[in-house]
């Protein structure tokens, strides 16, 4: 793997030692933007107290990177009404829309026609490792999905180019390709472009469909049991040796999410998804489901793993693997 270098960066996110490099290369490890302790992973914040504004996109900053948050949902929670469940006919012995991270039903907001998905996480606080966080993953996830395709959406020209290493193999490498899709790195690299500064890393271009998040929300552990008739009940279950149902007495921390139809799933696009989601920094879990994944689409959001979460590593997923295990 090819060593590299990045002019490394003020606290407050500006460069400050561009003017210093004279070299044509950038020979070297380079210097990460930040470091984490691992005992803090599962204690990270991941709630913003903020509305998602759905017309403008977010400032891919590098405060926002280094710390991302997920904004909360601007639908009016009072009209949500629940639709029915994801699968109406589920395989036999599998429970209708439930896993091991939480419960999903298809909801309607108001007067809006599009169809929603709400999950509610089983977890509301951290549990102990090796168990993650999944609520926690998922908010961390589609935070970074958002700041990432609001940087993709900019102008290389006038914002500087994305650049990253392929295929990290560290957590270290991991937080620095995050980083590269922020503001402050592309102007770096653009300044480094009209130096005449060769890089040895790689532009990103492309970045694949992802589910969108509409951001979180509060929903009473009452009201899911008195609005759904009986059969659509979370039934309580024993999943890998964990206790999990939903309680009445308990307000949950929910994610709205978009609803996907089913469909085939292409290799080829999962295949390039997936090398997206390497380049980037995200690790995946070991296991991936077929199921988890709608035309090409990545639906289970704690499949992946952000950089600064709890649970990275390196780990090669190829499509092949994906699509067989229908």
């Amino acid at each position: 793997m090819s060593a590299h270098m990045r002019a490394p960066l003020s606290g407050n996110g500006n460069p400050n030692s561009v003017g210093q490099v004279a070299a044509q290369s950038r020979p070297g490890p380079r210097p990460p933007r930040c470091t984490l302790d691992g005992a803090k992973l599962m204690r990270q914040e991941f709630l913003d107290e903020d509305l998602m504004d759905y017309e403008n996109e977010p400032e891919c900053t590098l405060r926002a990177l280094k710390r991302p948050r997920l904004r909360r949902c601007a639908f009016d929670t009072s009209t949500m009404v629940f639709v029915g469940p994801i699968n109406r006919q589920p395989r036999q012995g599998d429970e209708q829309d439930g896993g091991l991270d939480g419960y999903n039903w298809k909801v309607r907001f108001g007067n809006d026609p599009r169809l929603f998905v709400l999950k509610v996480f089983w977890d509301q606080t951290p549990m102990r490792p090796p168990w993650h966080y999944a609520l926690q993953r998922e908010c961390h996830n589609a935070a970074v999905l958002q700041l990432m395709r609001a940087a993709m959406s900019q102008d290389d020209h006038t914002s500087g180019p994305i650049l990253v290493e392929p295929h990290p193999w560290s957590r270290a490498e991991a937080i620095e390709n995050m980083l590269a899709f922020s503001n402050e790195a592309r102007l770096e690299e653009k300044l480094n472009e009209e130096r005449g500064v060769a890089s040895p890393l790689t532009k990103v271009t492309w970045m694949p469909r992802t589910r969108q998040c509409y951001g979180w929300v509060k929903i009473a552990g009452a009201r899911i049991f008195d609005e759904l008739p009986s059969q659509w009940w979370p039934s309580c279950r024993t999943l890998e040796k964990k206790r999990r149902q939903i309680y009445r007495e308990i307000d949950y921390t929910a994610l709205v999410y978009e609803y996907i139809e089913d469909g085939e799933n292409d290799k080829d696009i999962v295949d390039k998804s997936l090398e997206f989601f390497r380049d980037a920094g995200f690790s995946h879990t070991g296991i991936s489901l077929a199921c988890n994944w709608k035309r090409s689409v990545l639906i289970d959001m704690s499949d992946i793993i952000y950089p600064g979460g709890f649970g990275w590593k390196y780990w090669r997923l190829a499509a092949d693997n994906i699509i067989a295990s229908v």
